[in-house]
C-alpha cells in the first residue's frame, strides 16, 4: 500500500470539524496524523479511559493528552467511571458495554464541541474479522455486508475511511513518520 493510497482513504473525510476516535493504539494513532496532515478539517480528539489493566490505561489516556498537546489538536479524556453512573443502563456484557459507553462520549462531544461526527479508525483487517464473527454466528446475507464507511448512529455520524487499508499498512505508515 502507498502512501497514496492512505491520502486518498483520508481525502473521503469531507473538510470541517470531525472528533476522532483515539485509543493511543497504532491504528488511532496513523489515523490522527493522516487526518492532521489536512488543513481544512477541525479535528477533536476523543478518548475513554476504560480503566482497565491495573490501571495501565491511564498511560494510554495520558499518551493520547500528550500527543494532541504536541500537535494541538483538542482533546477530550474521560474515564469510564464518570461516564457509567446510571449502570443500569448499561448492557451486562463487558464488550458491548464500552461500546456503549464510547459512542455516549462520542455524541456528547459531537453535540457540545458542534462536530460533525466522529472518525473511526476501522480498517480492512477488523473490516474482515467483523464479517467472520457474523458469518460463525449464523447471520444471513444482509448481516454479512460488513462496516460501512459512513454510518448513523442516532444522530451521530460515524466516518471509517480506512476501511480499505490494512493494518500493517498503517503501522508502516507509523514507522515512515518516526
Amino acid at each position: 500500500m502507498t502512501a497514496d493510497s492512505l491520502n486518498n482513504a483520508i481525502r473521503a473525510v469531507p473538510a470541517g470539524a470531525w472528533g476522532v476516535g483515539v485509543s493511543g493504539g497504532a491504528d488511532s494513532v496513523a489515523l490522527l496524523a493522516l487526518l492532521h496532515k489536512r488543513p481544512d478539517l477541525h479535528l477533536h480528539a476523543i478518548h475513554l479511559d476504560h480503566e482497565t489493566r491495573d490501571g495501565q490505561s491511564s498511560i494510554d489516556a495520558q499518551f493520547v493528552a500528550d500527543l494532541c498537546a504536541t500537535w494541538g489538536i483538542q482533546c477530550t479524556l474521560e474515564r469510564r467511571s464518570s461516564r457509567e453512573h446510571g449502570a443500569s443502563i448499561w448492557p451486562i456484557n463487558r464488550s458491548a458495554r464500552f461500546r456503549a459507553l464510547r459512542l455516549a462520549l462520542f455524541r456528547a462531544c459531537c453535540a457540545s464541541a458542534n462536530l460533525q461526527g466522529v472518525i473511526l479508525a476501522h480498517h480492512a483487517d477488523d473490516q474482515a474479522e467483523t464479517i467472520v464473527q457474523r458469518l460463525l454466528r449464523g447471520s444471513g446475507p444482509a448481516g454479512l455486508t460488513g462496516m460501512r464507511p459512513v454510518a448513523r448512529q442516532d444522530v451521530l455520524t460515524i466516518l471509517r475511511p480506512l476501511l480499505p487499508i490494512r493494518s500493517a499498512d498503517l503501522r508502516a505508515f507509523l514507522q515512515d513518520i518516526g
